[in-house]
């Protein structure tokens, strides 16, 4: 069950950073209701933080940044 590569306070940071973006993309905190209606943003910032099963940035305006010009936003 996993490397153990990551602890579970790294993971708590990421979600940290997740949710803040998350906030940003959004414009409110997010719902499920909400993110089950904007599952493309949800699902396009989980990709920027987590690439090919690595952890890859954790910067949420190097997050932020990559998600420029990843797909239109509806």
């Amino acid at each position: 069950m996993g490397s153990g590569e990551y602890d579970e306070v790294g993971l708590v940071e990421v979600l940290r950073v997740i949710i803040q973006v998350l906030r940003d993309v959004l414009g409110k905190a997010p719902s499920a209701g909400l993110l089950l209606d904007k599952y493309v943003k949800l699902a396009l910032v989980v990709d920027e933080v987590i690439n090919e099963g690595l952890l890859e940035a954790v910067d949420k305006d190097a997050i932020k940044k990559g998600l420029r010009g990843k797909a239109p936003w509806e």
